[in-house]
């Protein structure tokens, strides 16, 4: 090995232990029993009568599976507590509580395994057009003409690989667009997989977020990609601040892949207008539930997750 090949295998190392801590051994995780619990706390501020709250919950596929789940703290008849369509739809009415706090909890038992695909093609189209976030200028688009190749796949393994060594992890509390990404080159998973979605759509390969768990020392929420094989017809996924390539690993707990269904029912919940544009979607259902809280109202969520 060069010394340059030494110095990349050093500064890689250095990456993953700073981002994963001394838990590295739960990336070779293949299959995994996990407890999760999502607990809400709804605080009712001055007279405000009921409050909603709608998020998204562990979906099922063929390497993610549901085997239990039980809902606590909602047993009055007049709370109405549910889950539909992968998501957590809990309504609160504060008349008949006894006090201006309630809150409830979602237990769920998960039996996963690593996954390499996701088989389906529906809305391809939907994740191909850049957008808000994942808008580049022409500067950019000129840069990206190393990482041509002759298939998506290895497109994506190029991209991957220049993301993982040119990015410094920062846990950034807001969206920011490829552009400020490409020029500060900072941020957290969310950053990481913005622009790589945003690289991906330049080469005209269809590219999505997906929202969810995983464990990195402690189960935390976090973000992947997934861009799709226009030869094998499936979702391939790419853990960028993990550095985890065409796999990820059982830990990871996906709750949303902007399904159109699910998304147009999050937002008939919260009675807000169907934004045009996924990116948009995005933020607001990832970035907590400050689309639904009004001013005279406080929701949090907490969630808690074990291997078993």
């Amino acid at each position: 090995m060069n010394i340059v090949d030494k110095l990349t295998s050093k500064i890689s190392e250095r990456i993953i232990e700073n981002i994963v801590g001394s838990d590295s051994e739960d990336r070779n995780i293949t299959d995994a029993l996990i407890e999760l619990i999502i607990e809400v706390k709804a605080n009712f501020i001055n007279d405000s009568p009921s409050l909603s709250v709608c998020f998204p919950v562990p979906i099922e596929d063929d390497e993610h599976r549901i085997l239990e789940y039980k809902i606590f703290g909602c047993e009055s008849e007049y709370n109405e507590c549910k889950i539909e369509d992968g998501l957590a739809i809990l309504n609160f009415r504060k008349e008949y509580n006894k006090g201006d706090k309630e809150s409830c909890k979602i237990y769920f038992k998960l039996k996963n395994q690593a996954y390499k695909s996701v088989q389906g093609n529906s809305n391809t189209e939907k994740f191909l057009n850049p957008q808000k976030y994942t808008f580049l200028s022409d500067d950019t688009k000129k840069f990206l003409e190393q990482f041509k190749a002759k298939n998506s796949r290895e497109i994506a393994d190029k991209i991957s690989t220049w993301l993982f060594l040119n990015l410094r992890y920062s846990d950034i509390d807001e969206m920011k667009s490829a552009e400020w990404l490409f020029k500060n080159r900072i941020g957290n998973c969310v950053h990481y997989s913005t622009l790589f979605i945003a690289f991906c759509r330049y080469f005209e390969i269809p590219c999505r977020y997906v929202l969810g768990f995983a464990k990195y020392g402690k189960f935390e929420p976090h973000t992947w990609a997934e861009f799709y094989d226009t030869e094998n017809l499936s979702w391939i996924p790419m853990d960028l601040s993990l550095n985890q390539k065409f796999f990820a690993d059982a830990t990871h707990i996906p709750i949303s892949r902007l399904d159109e269904k699910q998304v147009s029912r999050y937002f008939k919940e919260v009675n807000l207008e169907i934004p045009q544009n996924y990116d948009e979607c995005f933020k607001i259902v990832n970035f907590g539930t400050e689309s639904v809280v009004k001013e005279d109202t406080h929701v949090e969520i907490n969630v808690k997750g074990k291997l078993i």
